[in-house]
């Protein structure tokens, strides 16, 4: 059984305006507030939830040491840091490991995982919720990347797996798997599809169902080609389809990453109005429209732009989102003046 310390506070409302310049092309007043309310109320922020590539970390893959500060201090002050992220779980743990505050919260697989993870060990993950494709789904997306010739990641809690077919793929997963780093590599295997039993039992699938499939396409405007051709070609509502970076990934209908904050936010006892949320990216936006304030990244993809209610007013590369979290906590947003706390108690799923 694992505890987490949680505190008590108001529904939040708006920290400061960035300047002019960085706001996004459409701006609007944050859902939990009138048009003339231009300050949070104290403590009313209990839960950050910010995404990793593009977002928090820089442009390197790394997290900086003002960013690691900037981070403890939103946990000291009562508040929750949750990283959610399209990335696997195993690939996060590091980062779990160098903020040394303990278990962190994780929406992990763009929303298909909500966990609480340890940075040692997936034994001492506690995991919330967790969300699978259906088999007749999964058959519809590896048929799919074979006609295009490209490589699938098969992704499942504990790993994933993939069946490169030639030298092309291959090399488009060795540069996949050089974005997410050593623990997110996919282990290769000689086939994803089922397995012909003629005379037994039919088909047989080599793998349990996953979390979620990521097509491999090499560049986003490949991977924006693939995903407007899987939506035109697969069945309406059988999946939710993301173009991402280099690659498109399918997971069940209804399924993102404030599905996953929704299920994180239930376990630790809060709502996604106590949230402030920060992301860049396609897959980012219903996170950043669901929560009480949000903060798209200067660059962001339009649907994130759209999607936030306010733009940062530096970049990852100049620790944006440290920048916007000390302003929030100097205007006493974040956490609680107040010594209360209460413990939100975790079963294992």
């Amino acid at each position: 059984m694992l505890d987490v310390l949680v505190a008590r506070a108001p529904v939040p409302s708006l920290a400061r305006a960035p300047p002019s310049s960085l706001r996004p092309a459409r701006p609007r007043v944050p859902r939990c507030v009138s048009s003339c309310c231009l300050h949070a109320a104290p403590g009313s922020l209990r839960l950050v939830a910010v995404d990793m590539d593009g977002t928090l970390l820089r442009p390197d893959g790394a997290l900086s040491e003002e960013t690691v500060a900037t981070l403890r201090r939103v946990h000291d002050l009562g508040a929750i840091v949750c990283v959610a992220s399209g990335r696997p779980a195993p690939t996060l743990r590091r980062y779990v490991r160098q903020l040394d505050i303990g278990s962190v919260a994780a929406v992990c697989y763009n929303g298909a995982c909500a966990t609480l993870l340890d940075g040692e060990s997936p034994n001492g993950d506690v995991v919330w919720h967790t969300e699978y494709l259906d088999r007749d789904a999964v058959a519809r997306v590896l048929d799919l990347a074979a006609e295009l010739d490209l490589p699938v990641q098969y992704c499942l809690p504990d790993g994933s797996y993939a069946a490169p077919s030639n030298d092309r793929q291959r090399s488009l997963l060795d540069c996949f798997d050089a974005l997410v780093g050593p623990e997110g590599h996919s282990e290769r295997v000689a086939s994803l599809h089922p397995l012909d039993n003629s005379g037994e039992e039919g088909y047989t699938w080599p793998y349990p169902a996953p979390l979620k499939l990521v097509v491999v396409c090499g560049s986003q405007s490949e991977a924006d080609d693939v995903a407007v051709r899987a939506r035109a070609l697969l069945p309406a509502g059988m999946f939710h389809v993301i173009a991402a970076e280099q690659h498109v990934e399918f997971l069940s209908p209804g399924t993102n990453k404030a599905s996953g904050l929704r299920r994180a936010c239930e376990a630790l006892g809060m709502t996604m109005e106590e949230t402030v949320a920060f992301g860049d990216a396609d897959n980012d936006a219903e996170m950043l429209a669901a929560c009480g304030l949000s903060f798209a990244m200067p660059g962001s993809r339009p649907k994130a732009i759209e999607a936030a209610d306010r733009m940062c007013e530096f970049d990852n590369s100049n620790e944006g989102v440290a920048v916007e979290l000390r302003a929030l906590i100097d205007e006493g947003c974040i956490g609680t003046s107040r010594s209360v706390e209460k413990k939100a108690s975790m079963s294992m799923r």
